[in-house]
């Protein structure tokens, strides 16, 4: 069956609620502090769709056969002053998600290169991902991709 990365339509938006929040439940599993209600992968959608509609994100939906089977959400950012001003811009893929009836196929591979696309058409030198502790499979698949890490952020709980 034949792989298609294209643009979240707005008739896709209950399928990708439905994606953000597998991802959220994935999540919590790793981090225990994912939302796992349905309104906040509403809310999570309609920041995203905020963000297309300012064109600073994109976010792109892969099919295999006309069944979805996982999105990909990027970003156009800038860092801090701090950071040399030819690299203050950077992509950033904020969520990426694939069903689990597809994982294995190629597909994130392909939404990766998507985003990476994304990034060169802009002129940016750097794309950014985030990955939880704990998320061997994902810091696999980034590395697999050309990914290696940049910076840690580390976590202390206040009681």
């Amino acid at each position: 069956m034949s792989l298609l990365i294209r643009p979240m339509r707005p008739e896709d938006r209950e399928t990708v609620i439905g994606f953000v929040q597998a991802l959220n439940m994935f999540e919590h599993g790793l981090s225990g502090d994912r939302c796992l209600d349905r309104a906040s992968a509403e809310q999570t959608v309609a920041e995203l769709e905020e963000g297309v509609a300012a064109a600073r994100r994109v976010v792109l939906l892969a099919e295999i056969g006309g069944t979805p089977a996982g999105f990909l959400g990027w970003s156009d950012e800038e860092d801090d002053v701090y950071v040399a001003e030819e690299l203050r811009r950077y992509g950033y893929i904020s969520d990426l998600y694939v069903d689990a009836a597809f994982r294995g196929g190629g597909v994130a591979q392909a939404l990766l290169t998507e985003a990476e696309g994304l990034t060169r058409e802009r002129g940016i030198k750097r794309l950014f991902v985030g990955v939880l502790a704990g998320n061997a499979a994902a810091e696999i698949a980034y590395a697999r991709f050309g990914f290696s890490p940049y910076a840690a952020t580390l976590m202390k709980e206040i009681a």
